[in-house]
């Protein structure tokens, strides 16, 4: 069973990926590919948290409605319009015995959710490690400008994405929170240090500044598919990633133009916006390798719903 993604531009960079040629001549467009590729995956990786957390707000206030019991209960949801349900654990996270919730502080509202290795969560993607969040009792929904869901890391089992024979841990951070935005359907992402690598062989320092908005988000899962979301413009990360080759390799992630996202054909896809990735030290950076200091990657809705168009614009070329 495939799992839904959503609530941030993890959208696969495959697309980009293809079109770096394996030829003798040199594709003028792949050295801003890689800049992208890198920071992109690293932008992923350290969104995670954020994107388990909306996730689990869903679970929350199904059960909640529905009067049963996160730790002990399975739930069964019938789409609108479907003709047949979904067990909720299962379609957000993964089945018994690969997912557990635990709440561990009743007063502040803390959970510890657990993945347990062995399951491929969502576009073969497999999870393992423990992640705890703490919603002081509150929805995302209602949450306001004065209030945040706090994510928080177990060093002894880290977060883990498994991608082939690629790991990718998350191993701490320096704070990392959701907070109201101030009006209905906003959310100020803040994660700042974030710490993870790939494999064991590079760690980066990431932060994120992402402000979320939706249209129509009701935190429940018949309304999930209605749902578009947006990462406004000015939404940004910075940071060493865990594919630099130096630590000198410093970048900034900017959102140029709000980047539209919905779910079709049980994905997340992005349809609409601008991205640009740059160098923050260019002056550091091997220049023959890479001639340009930024790129541009610019993103327009497919043939079809379950497609999307990238054009990559970078040292005066485009495609």
């Amino acid at each position: 069973m495939k799992k839904i993604l959503f609530a941030f531009p993890v959208i696969a960079v495959l697309a980009l990926t293809a079109c770096m040629k394996n030829s003798s001549e040199p594709d003028p467009l792949d050295p801003g590919r890689t800049m992208y590729i890198w920071v992109k995956n690293q932008n992923t990786v350290a969104l995670d948290p954020a994107n388990i957390a909306f996730r689990f707000d869903v679970l929350l206030n199904e059960f909640a409605a529905a009067g049963k019991n996160v730790e002990t209960d399975e739930l069964n949801v019938t789409p609108s319009g479907a003709s047949s349900s979904v067990d909720l654990k299962s379609k957000l996270f993964a089945p018994a015995p690969h997912i557990e919730f635990k709440l561990v502080d009743a007063p502040t509202g803390k959970w510890r959710i657990k993945y347990t290795s062995g399951y491929e969560s969502n576009n073969d993607i497999e999870k393992s490690g423990i992640l705890y969040i703490t919603t002081f009792g509150k929805t995302l929904k209602d949450l306001t400008q004065a209030d945040f869901w706090r994510m928080e890391f177990d060093m002894n089992n880290p977060l883990t994405l498994e991608s082939g024979s690629t790991f990718y841990k998350i191993i701490g951070s320096n704070g990392y929170t959701i907070h109201g935005g101030g009006t209905a359907g906003m959310w100020n992402l803040l994660a700042d240090g974030v710490s993870s690598y790939i494999e064991s062989a590079i760690k980066s320092d990431w932060t994120i500044e992402h402000t979320i908005t939706s249209d129509g988000w009701t935190g429940m899962y018949a309304g999930l598919l209605k749902t578009e979301f947006m990462v406004e413009t000015g939404s940004y990360s910075s940071g060493n990633t865990f594919y630099a080759l130096e630590d000198s390799y410093e970048f900034v992630y900017t959102v140029e133009e709000p980047l539209r996202i919905h779910i079709a054909c049980e994905n997340q896809l992005m349809y609409g916006g601008e991205e640009k990735v740059a160098f923050s030290n260019y002056s550091q950076v091997d220049q023959s390798r890479f001639p340009a200091a930024s790129v541009r990657v610019a993103w327009s809705r497919g043939a079809s719903e379950c497609y999307a168009n990238a054009t990559i614009q970078y040292n005066g070329y485009t495609e």
